[in-house]
């Protein structure tokens, strides 16, 4: 599309989409020159007439700076990462050796002390009051009934026989039907003791057994014959020691009814002594089984209170994870576990949800275990438990743990010393280092095969496999006592090619490997691939995402959700996966996080350029390209030896930034803040496309609110805080400018700055009647009598894409400055940053601060927008070495208009 302007002489621009009206605007304002400018800004590209347009006339021609803004036009089908946050690893320290002895995994033995018992649901004496309430028999005795005696002579009527009194008794013979279904396991115990005590009251001889084993195709079995049903007898009363399918589904329940109905019909009297709480009971199939709860109900059963699924699950998860540190969870274990909290909170119908949760692994073994993502999951709920019953678990545990081999010992201690935020001295000082001999000596004996015998060898592989691979949480990779002695062990145990697979996010750094002097290096997206770029050099094609170094030279990519990654060699670049969700990239100094995107609400496109990440703010006509700031760590300050240095500047000290932000492209320009303020515009230098200026911090909050608050993604807009500016401006570098050392030729003359920065010393606008009077500045780098802002985006883009980080105008941030302030300042003072057309060469450097009252205007003084978490304002940054230093005072040089 063409614009034809007479009679004056036409520029030929290739159509973005955007910013016409912007165009329209400036071409209205300032003419060709204005027109030009603005194009740039938007992102036009200039277009080469056609032969006919050329032969009516020749059109000037635009050249664009090579940093010049790409058009908006988004990259669809490729997937869009950004770096949300970073972390810089310290390296670990070497596993400690010992060469004394060479460890027999044999002898290792087994911990002091005898297993405790199981405690039972009901004691000795309930369980017999309550049993011979049901397993009654009435037999006669040699006292006389009076009382019919008597009876029987008052109305006349003689006796043939003495009647003798009746007395109550066990059943001479009782058939007890014993559930051994799998839900059960919990209870055989209780199951058994009832055994015992109906032997020993009525005789070996007089019970019958009968077992069922829920889900074989015949389920009944006496001892001797397996059946559909079981085969009652015509004497002595039925005793069912089973949760009647309470705990189970319909179809168990349905069977147990059934069972009912089929003793009825035969005459036998049926009882029922059921291990689950009463709530749980249907009505009538406990009143046809005459049940009877195993164990004494809790208050809130006993107020009728019933409790829904999600109430249960809360409940056996919470039991659930006062057993997620231990290597196997015994039915006693749980037992003991669950008597640890109220009895109003866990039950019996407790146990046997948490035995049956979907995520334990029971089975018909005497023990379970909980998979991978629960332990995990419960690991953190346990952490939050109160220290006295933190205290509680680990004393039960270790009695558990009594009698058993040592090694599942020191697989909880490492458990709960690296997953359960323990109270001090819970763990014992002697278990804690036995355990870390243990893991020591185990990498040492699997490191000297000749030590001990190949069957000892394959069972410490074996016993490595199962225990790093699977029960020994995650973040005990991340302690600095067991990462080497856990990775050591691991290490070596690996029998196959190259590295061992780790957890997923842990790096390479916790295996004992040669590491050297650390190389940077930077992740790249080229296309939908990720890279490993050696060097800090741009890439011919695609875009930087992060930074890293790597000593050891191993690199690994850990996907959201997974549990294992195995490190690679960075030489053979890092393949991106194709699913969502966020990505962990790790070498043994650097912990970098990925996370897809999607076009932003607020943006009206997205895309990625060799800069990075961009997308497009939109309000009305006008648009701010916003730039995505990857987080990351840097030197904030300045070197004593930095020309144009004051004293009492901040000497260099690392800062980490540990969250991403957005950030303007440019300045916020005239158009813009007109775009969302409206009204007049409080520029002294006025073109669409120059940045707004006389505007103070506190009309920026109100430009803020105006844009308004979204709260997507938990970012908000606002200014950049001090440490995010500097990250910004230095995009990686580390000179005193973006472009490199300065060299201070006079007090307005340094030649670095003319490719990236309007200042002092070349902002002249001879062309505009309003600028400022330059005539008597010294030393200038061009000469000029009129000097103003220039409109944005004409200079060389620093590494990130950012233009006029430097120069043109100062920048408000967020932050307050440090300094005292007088009694009749306006408020906190106000930090900016960046230097403007008005100042000295020395004044515009990366690591130059200067500060205001937040009331103040001035015409070389605006800001840039930003979009990120609040929370890095209200936290700030994290030194990342020594202390930070105090910040310096300014001694005003610059006189205020």
């Amino acid at each position: 599309m063409k614009k034809r302007r007479e009679p004056a002489p036409r520029a030929a621009f290739a159509p973005s989409g955007v910013g016409r009206a912007d165009l329209l605007w400036a071409l209205k304002s300032g003419g060709e020159p204005g027109l030009a400018s603005m194009a740039r800004v938007l992102g036009f590209e200039e277009r080469a007439p056609s032969a006919r347009e050329a032969a009516v006339e020749a059109a000037p021609t635009l050249r664009l700076v090579r940093d010049a803004p790409t058009p908006e036009r988004p990259l669809a089908p490729t997937p869009f990462w950004r770096l949300e946050q970073v972390e810089h690893l310290a390296p670990l320290p070497a596993p400690p050796t010992r060469s004394d002895k060479i460890p027999d995994l044999e002898a290792i033995g087994r911990l002091d002390g005898a297993q405790p018992k199981i405690s039972p649901l009901a004691s000795e004496a309930r369980l017999t009051a309550a049993l011979k309430r049901r397993l009654i028999s009435w037999v006669p005795s040699r006292r006389v009934d009076i009382g019919t005696l008597a009876a029987r002579w008052s109305r006349g009527l003689a006796s043939s026989e003495i009647p003798y009194l009746r007395l109550a008794g066990w059943a001479p013979r009782v058939t007890v039907l014993i559930d051994r279904s799998q839900r059960l396991i919990p209870f055989r115990h209780d199951q058994d003791r009832v055994l015992d005590l109906l032997r020993r009251r009525l005789g070996k001889r007089a019970i019958r057994e009968i077992r069922y084993f829920e889900g074989f195709a015949l389920p009944w079995s006496d001892g001797r014959h397996a059946a559909h049903q079981p085969s009652f007898e015509a004497e002595g009363p039925v005793l069912a020691l089973s949760d009647l399918g309470f705990h189970a589904d319909n179809a168990s329940r349905r069977r147990w009814g059934a069972l009912a109905q089929h003793a009825q019909r035969l005459g036998l009297e049926i009882f029922a002594l059921v291990p689950s709480a009463t709530d749980r009971w249907h009505g009538g199939l406990a009143q046809s089984w005459r049940a009877t709860a195993w164990e004494r109900p809790g208050r809130a059963v006993e107020a009728g209170i019933r409790l829904d699924p999600n109430d249960r699950v809360q409940r056996a998860e919470r039991l659930l994870a006062l057993a997620s540190t231990a290597v196997r969870v015994e039915p006693g274990l749980l037992r003991a576990l669950r008597r640890l909290l109220p009895a109003n909170e866990a039950d019996a119908s407790t146990e046997a949800d948490a035995w049956n949760h979907p995520e334990v692994l029971g089975g018909f073994s005497p023990a379970a275990t909980l998979r991978r993502g629960l332990r995990d999951r419960l690991q953190a709920s346990f952490s939050q438990e109160s220290p006295e019953l933190k205290a509680a678990v680990v004393r039960t545990l270790r009695a558990w743990r009594a009698g058993q081999p040592k090694e599942l010992w020191f697989d909880e201690v490492l458990a709960l010393d690296s997953a359960a935020d323990l109270p001090n001295e819970v763990l014992s000082q002697t278990d804690l280092g036995e355990a870390r001999d243990f893991w020591r000596d185990l990498g040492e004996t699997v490191a000297t095969p000749g030590a001990a015998s190949g069957r000892v060898l394959l069972a410490t592989e074996g016993f490595i496999g199962r225990s790093v691979l699977d029960r020994i949480p995650d973040a005990a990779w991340q302690q600095d006592l067991w990462a080497p002695l856990l990775a050591r062990a691991w290490r070596l145990a690996w029998k196959g090619p190259g590295p061992p697979p780790l957890p997923a996010g842990i790096g390479s750094g916790v295996l004992d490997l040669p590491r050297g002097e650390p190389r940077r290096g930077a992740v790249w997206q080229v296309e939908g691939d990720l890279v490993w770029n050696p060097s800090t050099a741009p890439l011919p094609a695609g875009s930087p995402l992060a930074a890293m170094e790597s000593s050891d030279g191993l690199v690994t990519l850990a996907e959201e959700g997974s549990r294992w990654s195995t490190p690679r060699p960075l030489g053979e670049g890092l393949a991106l996966p194709r699913r969502s969700g966020q990505l962990l990239v790790l070498t043994d100094r650097t912990r970098a996080t990925l996370g897809r995107i999607e076009r932003p609400g607020w943006a009206r496109a997205i895309g990625r350029d060799r800069h990075g990440l961009w997308a497009t703010l939109a309000v009305g006509a006008a648009r701010q390209r916003m730039r995505w700031i990857p987080p990351g760590r840097f030197r904030m300050g300045s070197p004593e030896d930095e020309p144009g240095r004051y004293d009492w500047e901040q000497p260099p000290h690392l800062v980490d930034i540990k969250a991403g932000f957005w950030l303007g492209e440019t300045p916020c320009t005239q158009a813009f803040w007109l775009a969302v303020m409206g009204g007049k515009n409080p520029s002294r230098f006025q073109t669409p496309d120059r940045p707004v200026e006389q505007v103070s911090w506190e009309d920026c909050q109100e430009f803020l609110g105006k844009l308004g608050q979204d709260g997507e993604a938990g970012e908000i807009w606002r200014l950049p805080s001090e440490e995010e500016w500097e990250l910004a401006c230095r995009a990686g570098t580390e000179t005193a400018t973006y472009a490199g050392p300065i060299e201070i030729r006079g007090e307005r003359n340094a030649p670095v700055l003319s490719p990236i920065a309007w200042y002092g010393g070349n902002s002249g606008v001879d062309d505009l009647e309003n600028g400022w009077d330059s005539t008597d500045w010294k030393e200038k780098e061009i000469e000029h009598t009129r000097a103003a802002t220039h409109p944005v985006g004409q200079k060389r883009a620093n590494p990130w894409g950012l233009f006029d980080m430097l120069g043109n105008v100062w920048e408000w941030c967020h932050d307050a400055d440090e300094a005292d302030m007088r009694p009749d300042s306006e408020g906190p003072l106000r930090v900016i940053r960046g230097g403007s057309w008005f100042t000295y060469a020395r004044h515009v450097r990366a690591a130059f601060r200067d500060w205001h009252p937040p009331g103040v205007r001035n015409d070389d003084l605006g800001f840039r927008l930003a979009r990120g978490q609040e929370s890095a304002l209200k936290q700030g940054a994290e030194p990342g070495g020594a202390e930070r230093p105090t910040r310096g005072r300014l001694k005003r040089l610059i006189p205020r208009r």
